[in-house]
């Protein structure tokens, strides 16, 4: 079983651990220290955990709200970062952790979810699925300033 609740600083080596196996390639913890306190002090923005029953940090998520001036300029949100521990996948800890993505935009009012996922990630495309997302809806696009050696397969 697993519990999912916001993230605290403490969290942010096993989150380092997690986005390891997202990116293959590890996260600068200074750097994540630093991107936390300001996301930690914004309501627009929202970190979640999964967690075991030992407190082990086994997921995560992030959101960011976005305000829109198209329609009713009701606020949409931004998904980014799921990734689930190896050794959990398939236990629902994703599934859970969108759940609640999609309840905390429905707390902010947002109108819709939208998030990007890489072509190769199959797996992760049928859960997005079966939660209702429509890969037919949009198509995505990703465009790199900086070149990551992680950004996948070329």
């Amino acid at each position: 079983m697993f519990t999912i609740d916001r993230m605290g600083f403490g969290d942010l080596q096993a989150l380092s651990g997690l986005y390891l196996q997202l990116v293959g390639e590890a996260s600068e913890l200074t750097a994540m220290q630093r991107v936390f306190r300001e996301i930690d002090s914004r309501d627009d923005y929202f970190l979640l955990g999964a967690r075991a029953e030992d407190g082990t940090l086994v997921g995560s998520l992030m959101g960011v709200i976005c305000l829109d001036l198209c329609r009713d300029c009701s606020p949409l949100m931004v998904l980014e970062n799921l990734v689930t521990d190896s050794a959990w996948r398939g236990k629902g800890v994703a599934r859970m952790l969108m759940l609640e993505g999609e309840r905390i935009a429905r707390e902010k009012g947002c109108v819709f979810v939208q998030f990007c996922s890489s072509h190769y990630r199959k797996e992760a495309h049928r859960l997005y699925e079966s939660l209702g997302y429509d890969p037919s809806e949009v198509k995505g696009y990703r465009k790199y300033f900086k070149r990551l050696a992680s950004s996948g397969p070329s």
